[in-house]
């Protein structure tokens, strides 16, 4: 499927004269359960075969499964990130902020994130 894709993009480039960069891109978390280092070595893989440059979305993130998943990923669910709902994330931080700041500035620290094996090795392929 990227490669018709990629096909069609790199027509386009080839026209136009122009190099094709590919901008943060990220597949949803899953957990490693649902193939997101497949889906991510075949992106790079049509990428690499048409010379598309590419840039990863994201270094960190928050562990869900509505937004793109991190190579690093946040997995705690302090106040900040409640993840239970009905308000979850950012639209928690402004009320939890004058309490919270110094743990939320603390969990901000790559280490307390969990690297996501599944698309690390996937993206270190392509390095």
């Amino acid at each position: 499927m990227f490669d018709s894709i990629a096909r069609a993009y790199d027509d386009l480039a080839r026209k136009a004269q122009v190099p094709l960069f590919l901008g943060e891109f990220g597949v949803n978390a899953r957990g490693g359960k649902s193939g997101e280092g497949e889906w991510v070595r075949d992106i790079l893989s049509a990428a690499e075969k048409f010379d598309i440059s590419w840039t990863y979305w994201t270094y960190k993130t928050i562990a869900n499964y509505a937004y793109p998943d991190g190579i690093y990923r946040y997995i705690e669910n302090p106040a900040w990130v409640n993840r239970q709902g009905p308000i979850a994330g950012l639209e928690t931080f402004a009320s939890v902020w004058p309490k919270e700041k110094g743990s939320m500035i603390y969990s901000w620290r790559t280490e307390n994130f969990k690297r996501n094996d599944h698309v690390f090795s996937a993206l270190k392929e392509y390095f």
